[in-house]
């Protein structure tokens, strides 16, 4: 700053030393800076102050400007700003340095460098990261859960899930790593999954008998006398969704008829009376074979399962007659265990399996009749374009060659291998090596293929498609020209498709109402009064292949269980039984407790309520961030809900940004973040580090570095 007075009046002129530019010098004495090397500032003969001291301290004063103008502000970091003693100075000499300090959240790398200096090319040295995101330690295990973590510094956060069967009774179900450490919120809560009791049976009865049953917990029903059957699930489990795994079963009475067999007496279940699951065994006199199981059993409708089996004496018609050969006995029926034998007419025919058959107890023969060959074959045909293998001058019964085509442009029409046969010739004939081509697919109405050819080339592709939005594609909608010079699949059709009226539904209603529906046609479901639920799907629509999207919904009176009670607290109305969208409402039993979680919840069509319990709480608050160049009152180990703390500077250079008080909520936590005490730039013009202050007073001139 210089100072000039005059007059008797004293004017105030300010230089700021980071303007190198001649237009604030003008606006002062009219002078030039002339940019050369020599840094030399050329004053004009103008007599603006009448002592030549203060002249020459004016152009003293500019000249040090000038010098002192090597860098700029410092550059800003991700992770730290500038001491309080550097902030708002924006020009600095060469060699001089900035410390840095690092902001919330982060702490200083051991053995780093937080200083900066100004280089003699008036850039600022190049700093290392010399702070590090603050670590907040493993964020906790949730029981019954699991906890997902990608780090564990500030700004990470950790997700927590709970279990199949468990429920979080938490609001939130995470925790951030915050700037001082620690992780906020605590660690979230899991509760099992409860089930009410299932439902009764009539004859019967299920254990073990509880008011509530936890996920996974089995009932077992029985019923209470021999005679009657349990029929469905014996064992049914607590759900996830704290519903039951099957419906309860029901206990029938069932009872059989006395079971006789014809020429069979019985190895077990010889008297009755014959209930549920009662076992009967058989066994066929002598000479008699039995057709049918020999045990059965008492079913849930009343009927022996499987049926009642028969016993009776086999036999076989004559086998089969064989060429070149023939077989003996020859009988026109044969008894059970009946023996014939075969034989070929010549020698130079081999009997090829089994030379005696017998009559079994099913009245078919052991086993195939055999055949009388001359087991041998001549080489098979060669094949244009093409080979086979082995090769040989003669080849055995049953012998196999494969063929090939010489090249892959070749397609092998017919069997690959063949064999030689019982009768000295091959088992097919020869393949063919051609090159394949397909005459064009099949049009389509309302549709069209493409490409367009007169004729297609082996594996050459065709697509289908309809020629508007309201026609759907049936069938594949590409086919492929073959080896054998056809398509791999017939020709798609594009139709209209419709559907059936869907299904009606008890205490419900659909619409529109028609005797038939087009393809994508839409119909939706209502119920006809309020206490009515629908549980599925309000809509559907008709499908490309003439169905309905998803079964039709139903319309139920669901009801729920008294929700759960609360510690400190409770709710209201107090009913055995609360109907579809019914409302509790839950409060604190005093107020120094805080109610956590929904004030209200309702009666869902699932028969459960909307949302969890909440809880009554004292809630308490850990002391609030201190801040630097202040401090808070009152100071406690512990504040409790609604406590209120005040924050000050601690000098009056200093200015107070953001919230003074704060106050403990009732999740545990401060209003706002604590605010921070700045420093006041009260000269305003300490933003290029040094101000040169020239007084002419009096006659006097008075030099001040600031």
């Amino acid at each position: 700053m210089i100072a000039v007075s005059r007059g008797g009046r004293e004017q105030v002129r300010v230089v700021y030393l980071a303007e190198a530019s001649c237009s604030v010098w003008d606006q002062i004495v009219n002078c030039r800076h002339s940019h050369h090397s020599s840094s030399v500032f050329m004053f004009p003969q103008k007599n603006i102050v009448g002592d030549h001291w203060g002249y020459l301290l004016l152009c003293l004063s500019a000249f040090i400007a000038a010098s002192y103008g090597n860098c700029g502000a410092p550059p800003r970091l991700d992770f730290a700003i500038v001491g309080d003693q550097f902030i708002g100075l924006n020009n600095f000499s060469v060699g001089a340095n900035v410390t840095y300090t690092c902001i919330p959240g982060y702490i200083r790398v051991p053995g780093s460098k937080n200083i900066i200096y100004c280089l003699s090319n008036s850039t600022w040295s190049t700093s290392e990261t010399f702070c590090q995101k603050r670590s907040c330690g493993f964020p906790g295990e949730i029981e019954n859960g699991e906890v997902y973590i990608d780090d564990i510094v500030f700004g990470s956060r950790a997700n927590y899930t709970c279990h199949t069967g468990y429920n979080m009774i938490s609001k939130k179900d995470y925790r951030e790593c915050q700037a001082d450490g620690t992780w906020s919120n605590e660690v979230p809560v899991c509760e099992v999954q409860i089930c009410a009791p299932p439902n009764a049976v009539i004859n019967g009865s299920f254990s073990p008998e509880k008011d509530e049953y936890v996920y996974q917990e089995v009932v077992t029903y029985k019923c209470n006398e021999n005679k009657i059957a349990l029929i469905g699930q014996s064992s049914i489990a607590c759900t996830s969704y704290g519903n039951w795994s099957f419906d309860a079963p029901k206990c029938v009475a069932v009872e059989c008829s006395s079971p006789d067999v014809a020429n069979a007496r019985k190895l077990s279940g010889f008297t009755g009376p014959y209930y549920y699951n009662f076992a009967v065994t058989f066994e066929c006199l002598k000479d008699f074979i039995m057709k049918g199981a020999n045990s059965v059993k008492c079913n849930a409708s009343s009927q022996w399962d499987p049926p009642l089996p028969t016993c009776y004496v086999p036999s076989c018609a004559p086998p089969n007659a064989i060429t070149n050969g023939s077989f003996s006995p020859v009988k026109g029926e044969y008894a059970y265990q009946d023996v014939v034998t075969y034989k070929c007419n010549e020698a130079k025919f081999t009997l090829i399996g089994q030379p005696s058959v017998s009559c079994t107890s099913h009245g078919n023969w052991s086993s195939d009749a055999p055949k009388c060959v001359v087991p041998s074959c001549a080489p098979p045909n060669a094949i244009t374009n093409g080979s086979f293998s082995p090769v040989k001058g003669e080849y055995a019964y049953q012998d196999v060659v494969t063929y090939k085509c010489n090249e892959a442009k070749f397609a092998l029409i017919g069997q690959t291998s063949v064999s030689c046969t019982s009768h000295g010739n091959w088992s097919s004939d020869a393949p063919k090596c051609v090159v394949p081509s397909c005459a064009p697919p099949n049009a389509i109405t309302n549709g069209s293929f493409s490409p367009v050819k007169g004729e297609y080339a082996y594996q050459d592709v065709v697509t289908y498609k309809c020629n508007e939005a309201k026609f759907a594609l049936i069938g594949q909608t590409s086919v492929s020209c073959t080896s054998h010079g056809n398509w791999s699949s017939d020709a798609p059709k594009c139709v209209v498709p419709s559907c059936a009226p869907p299904n009606a539904i008890t205490n419900g209603s659909f619409s529109p109402v028609k005797g038939e529906y087009a393809y994508q046609d839409v119909v939706t479901y209502k119920c006809n009064e309020a206490k009515f639920a629908l549980i599925g799907q309000t809509s559907v629509s008709c499908t490309s292949h003439g169905n309905w999207s998803s079964d039709a919904p139903k319309c139920v009176v669901p009801s729920c269980a008294p929700p759960n009670a609360i510690t400190n607290g409770s709710f209201s109305p107090v009913k055995g039984e609360y109907a579809y969208q019914d409302v509790v409402t839950y409060k604190c039993n005093e107020a120094k407790f805080a109610l956590i979680g929904q004030t209200s919840v309702s009666c869902t069509s699932h028969g459960n309520w909307s949302s969890d319990a909440p809880k009554c709480v004292v809630p308490s608050c850990a002391p609030p961030n201190a801040i630097k160049n202040g401090l808070f009152s009152p100071v406690k180990g512990e504040h409790a809900y609604q406590d209120v703390v005040t924050y000050e500077c601690n000098e009056l250079q200093f200015t107070l940004k953001g919230q003074s008080s704060v106050s403990c909520t009732a999740h545990g936590n401060w209003s706002s973040d604590a605010p921070e005490c700045v420093w006041n730039n009260v000269a305003g013009v300490m933003g290029n580090g040094i101000v040169i202050l020239t007084m002419i007073l009096m006659g006097h001139v008075i030099s001040h570095h600031i």
